[in-house]
């Protein structure tokens, strides 16, 4: 019995300390796009005009901006992103968290200053050439 009682007690100290390392408020996995949205609105970068893409995607353009944030549900974000940096001129930066990317830094109008503003709202990391 002691033993399941401290087997018991070091698994829950450890969800603890995972639960600990993530950000409080981060997106760092989501199930729709619109949670990206939801997450921006009240800030300076809400989402001004939201386009559901296909599947559970979706497009966010910034206030003042005439380009927009695409948010995509994907396997394997970082690597997703780091083939388009390499394969395409444009975006400059991506958006990535565990399942999801957004594409950032349109080399129009969403600078790189946007980029990180986002990324820290939601948790994100950006990757960028």
């Amino acid at each position: 019995m002691r033993n399941f009682l401290a087997a018991t007690l070091a698994v829950l100290a450890g969800f603890a300390l995972v639960a600990c390392g993530q950000e409080e408020g981060s997106l760092r996995t989501i199930e729709n796009a619109t949670e990206v949205r939801d997450r921006l609105e009240g800030t300076d970068y809400r989402c001004e005009e939201w386009t559901p893409a296909a599947g559970k995607d979706g497009f966010c353009r910034l206030p003042g901006k005439t380009g927009a944030l695409h948010i995509s549900l994907v396997d394997e974000p970082a690597k997703n992103a780091e083939h388009e940096l390499e394969a395409f001129d444009e975006p400059e930066s991506f958006l990535v968290g565990d399942n999801w990317l957004a594409d950032c830094e349109d080399g129009d109008t969403i600078t790189g200053e946007d980029c990180q503003g986002v990324a820290g709202i939601l948790g994100a990391d950006v990757i960028s050439r």
